[in-house]
């Protein structure tokens, strides 16, 4: 008999590296494995407050939505007509107080030039979806050096995620 552990928590659908369309099942083992290395990672807790960017078609959404609900942390989802609309953005992210974020490398470094006065309640960023620049890791220790960032990696058949790095000043 199957475990609850091996059956399928949700189904994706990507082409991946491969540009041929597929859909993928993700086991409750794999997601939960991978959720709750987030939250030990970067230190997740109840004061905390995580901004929800991504669509929820895009396959980081799962880890955006569900580390801040199994860590107690607030959970602050935005209208997905909203994603991108930078005086929205600034509003929330100042009133909630937001502590924590998962970007596209191009996006952040939009937010890093038109409203970096907002961002200094983050504690972390994490990048991830795209390529990024030598330069954006320094926009960021300029504007935020109090801010860990992070670039996160994986194909959608190891559950989201499968290397992390955080970068330094250095």
């Amino acid at each position: 008999p199957q475990s609850v552990g091996d059956t399928p928590a949700y189904v994706i659908y990507t082409s991946g590296s491969t540009g041929k369309p597929k859909g993928v099942m993700i086991e409750h083992r794999s997601i939960a494995n991978t959720l709750y290395w987030r939250k030990n990672y970067y230190g997740f807790d109840q004061s905390d407050t995580a901004l929800q960017i991504p669509s929820f078609s895009f396959d980081s959404s799962v880890e955006d939505i569900f580390t801040p609900l199994i860590s107690g942390s607030a959970l602050l989802m935005i209208k997905q007509d909203q994603r991108f609309n930078l005086p929205h953005l600034n509003r929330i992210i100042r009133e909630h107080r937001v502590t924590h974020f998962l970007i596209i490398p191009h996006f952040y470094q939009t937010l890093l030039r038109e409203i970096p006065d907002s961002l200094g309640t983050l504690k972390t960023v994490t990048v991830a979806g795209d390529n990024f620049t030598r330069q954006l890791v320094t926009e960021h220790f300029e504007t935020l050096p109090d801010t860990r960032l992070f670039n996160e990696y994986g194909p959608t058949e190891n559950s989201v995620c499968s290397t992390a790095y955080e970068f330094t000043r250095e």
